[in-house]
C-alpha cells in the first residue's frame, strides 16, 4: 500500500495543517487546521488535495458572499456617485461611500441607490421641499404622509414606541417630499379608503417596502401577526 502522505505544516488556501487529528468513518485522514483568521477547521486529507476547503466557514462564506457583490464604483445615481464598498449594515446590505454633485460625501446602502430611494446626500430633498407647494394639505394622502413621518421621529407621538422607538424611519426620499410620497402612492394603487402598510413589520417606510390594503385587509393581517407572536411566546 502506498504510504500516506504527511500534511502537517503545509498550507492549503487559507489553511495551515497543524496536526492528524483522526480517522473519519470512511478511513480517511481528517487534519487539524488552522485558518488565517484563527479559526480552527477539520479536514480530510482528500478535501485538502483536491482544494474543496482552504478556509474556515466564516472566511468561506465571506469569500462567497463578496464574489456575489456587484461592483457599481463610478455608477452615477441622481446626483450620487458610488465610490467604494464600505462593508454591510446589519440586514447584510452593502453600504458605498458615495460622493454628491454638491461635493459632500455620505454613506448609502446599496438597495437605496438601486431602487432610487436615495439620489443625493439630501440636498435634493432640502431644495424640493423649501422652494416647492403642492396645495394638498388639506388632503387625506397628506395625512397619511404627515402621520407616517410624526410616528417615526417625534417621541410626542402616541404610536412612537412602535415605530421610532423601535428603529423605523422613512426614507430619505419621502421623509421631506411629499410630492415624491404622492407620486409613488397614485402609482401603487393608492385610492381612498386604503391604507398603507409594510410588507416587513421590522422594515422601513421605503418604496420596496409599502402596498396599500384596506383596513380590513390592514386587521386580518395584524391578526395573524399577532397570533404568530403568542405562539412564539407559548
Amino acid at each position: 500500500m502506498p504510504k500516506t502522505v504527511d500534511l502537517t505544516g503545509r498550507r492549503f488556501g487559507n489553511l495551515v495543517v497543524e496536526k492528524f487529528d483522526h480517522k473519519n468513518a470512511r478511513k480517511d485522514k481528517v487534519w487539524k487546521c488552522v485558518c488565517d483568521c484563527g479559526n480552527v477547521r477539520m479536514v480530510t486529507t482528500s478535501n485538502l488535495m483536491q482544494s474543496r476547503t482552504t478556509a474556515c466557514k466564516e472566511c468561506a462564506h465571506r469569500h462567497l458572499s463578496e464574489s456575489k457583490i456587484k461592483d457599481i464604483s463610478g455608477n452615477v445615481y441622481g446626483r450620487l456617485t458610488a465610490i467604494k464598498r464600505l462593508g454591510n449594515n446589519k440586514k447584510h446590505s452593502s453600504v458605498w461611500l458615495c460622493k454628491c454633485d454638491c461635493g459632500t460625501y455620505c454613506k448609502v446602502d446599496k438597495a437605496n441607490l438601486l431602487n432610487g430611494c436615495t439620489q443625493s446626500c439630501g440636498c435634493l430633498h432640502k431644495e424640493t421641499f423649501t422652494t416647492r407647494t403642492h396645495g394638498q394639505t388639506k388632503t387625506r394622502l397628506y395625512r397619511i404622509w404627515r402621520a407616517m413621518r410624526e410616528r417615526c421621529k417625534r417621541k410626542e407621538a402616541i404610536n412612537y414606541r412602535w415605530y421610532g422607538g423601535k428603529g423605523i424611519r422613512v426614507c430619505s426620499l419621502w421623509e421631506n417630499n411629499f410630492e415624491a410620497f404622492r407620486d409613488w402612492a397614485k402609482k401603487n394603487g393608492y385610492r381612498d379608503g386604503l391604507t398603507i402598510d409594510r410588507i416587513d413589520p421590522c422594515g422601513n417606510y421605503e418604496p420596496n417596502n409599502c402596498r396599500w390594503l384596506t383596513r380590513a385587509e390592514n386587521a386580518r393581517r395584524a391578526a395573524v401577526a399577532g397570533r404568530k407572536n403568542v405562539q412564539k411566546s407559548d
